[in-house]
């Protein structure tokens, strides 16, 4: 069934800079134009520096060809506020850094896109306080975190704050990352299977009016297209298809609810 999601404030919480505009952007898009204040938060935004670039880092650059790290961040930052202002949005910036850039914990693809490290585990909290510390931030507001699929290790990092988050009672939804779906579709219910306890109801949300400037947010990100979309011969055509196949004969964007879950009962 499709849904409507609550007209209200929202945070649209990124953990890298281009999540947000490849996930939910129609809706930010939509939500920006109807006059709801609208900010994109991104997570995963510290600042870089070439002491921070281990080997598997330092392939990563290499892929984007954007030269050193302090090229590379004025790049990802000049992109994201680029997609923000297509997309209508307020934009901030978090300190934390990339998973690529922490210490060696996950130096491998293997370690991105596995379980989250034993240092790491009180992160959510630190992050769920941070969120709803930021200025102007109220109980009024809607929080949309990544559901997850794929599980990079930074989307289940932010998720996680979102479940600590509805668990005092704030508003929280999921958004269903992308391009992974497009690229591993079977990841999808994987994700939905290990998260099940903390899901409600999955919100199938119309997106037509706000679909062609989320494309636009999306081509912002040009240092990370040929990446991102490296499966995809037509990404815009690919994503459009997508957001048909969820939504039959309306263009959508999926969400889904996040309920307290009390693993103890």
């Amino acid at each position: 069934m499709l849904t409507d999601l609550p007209a209200s404030p929202s945070l649209f919480v990124q953990p890298h800079y281009d999540d947000a505009a490849l996930s939910c952007g129609a809706t930010a898009a939509q939500m920006a134009a109807r006059g709801a204040p609208c900010t994109v938060v991104t997570v995963f935004a510290g600042d870089v520096d070439d002491e921070d670039l281990d080997e598997f880092a330092a392939r990563k650059h290499k892929r984007w060809n954007l030269g050193g790290a302090a090229s590379v961040l004025y790049t990802r930052r000049e992109e994201d506020v680029a997609a923000a202002c297509q997309l209508g949005c307020e934009l901030l910036w978090l300190d934390h850094p990339d998973a690529i850039y922490r210490d060696g914990l996950y130096g491998s693809d293997s370690r991105l896109f596995g379980l989250v490290h034993e240092q790491e585990v009180s992160f959510p909290e630190e992050l769920a306080a941070q969120l709803i510390a930021l200025d102007g931030v109220t109980r009024d507001f809607a929080l949309y975190v990544p559901l997850g699929i794929g599980n990079h290790v930074d989307h289940q990092l932010v998720f996680d704050a979102g479940c600590l988050l509805a668990a005092q009672g704030w508003q929280v939804f999921a958004y269903e990352d992308l391009p992974y779906t497009l690229h591993s579709p079977h990841k999808l219910q994987e994700r939905l299977d290990a998260v099940a306890p903390w899901l409600g109801d999955e919100i199938r949300h119309p997106v037509e009016a706000g679909f062609e400037r989320k494309l636009q947010a999306i081509s912002a990100y040009r240092s990370q297209l040929s990446t991102i979309f490296r499966f995809t011969p037509d990404w815009r055509a690919s994503m459009r298809d997508h957001a048909l196949s969820r939504g039959g004969a309306q263009v959508v964007e999926r969400f889904w609810r996040i309920t307290p879950f009390d693993a103890g009962g």
